[in-house]
């Protein structure tokens, strides 16, 4: 998708998976993480956070996401102007400190024509438009239970 150089990912979650070695280097992260998580994707399979890093001048190519019932919540932590992302035929771009929410279900791409890096958190949600009837069958289609929750037994879980 892109340069191996110009993208880096810090996973903390990953299709579900939490990343033992990020959650522990990074504690105070991992505990919003795992907040987000509890209220908004415990039960969501292939659901992922993570922080993502494009350098300066860097480019994604355009690709399409892997499902259609999740949507990403991209917080700009370090956004530099020149920063910027193609959803489908629309063009948006980040704020530090605001949210960008996206259905990557679409075709996208992304670029950083700045010197500097673009740093977001990713967290994947539920798509709103699903009720529980649909996240039950969709769970059950990826063999997930109703006590298969991501967060159970980490930092930050209850």
């Amino acid at each position: 998708l892109s340069s191996p150089q110009d993208w880096h990912q810090l996973v903390f979650v990953r299709n579900g998976v939490i990343n033992h070695t990020s959650w522990d280097q990074y504690p105070v992260t991992s505990n919003v993480v795992a907040k987000i998580m509890e209220d908004y994707a415990s039960d969501m399979p292939r659901s992922s956070m993570e922080l993502s890093v494009l350098d300066g001048n860097g480019h994604i190519k355009p690709h399409c996401g892997p499902v259609n019932f999740r949507l990403r919540l991209h917080l700009g932590l370090s956004v530099p102007e020149g920063a910027g992302i193609r959803i489908g035929t629309e063009q948006a771009g980040w704020e530090t400190g605001k949210v960008l929410l996206i259905d990557d279900s679409f075709e996208h791409e992304v670029w950083n024509n700045a010197s500097v890096p673009r740093a977001l958190l990713v967290v994947d949600v539920w798509h709103p438009a699903l009720d529980e009837s649909d996240k039950e069958q969709i769970r059950r289609q990826f063999g997930w239970s109703p006590n298969s929750k991501i967060v159970t037994g980490y930092p930050g879980s209850h």
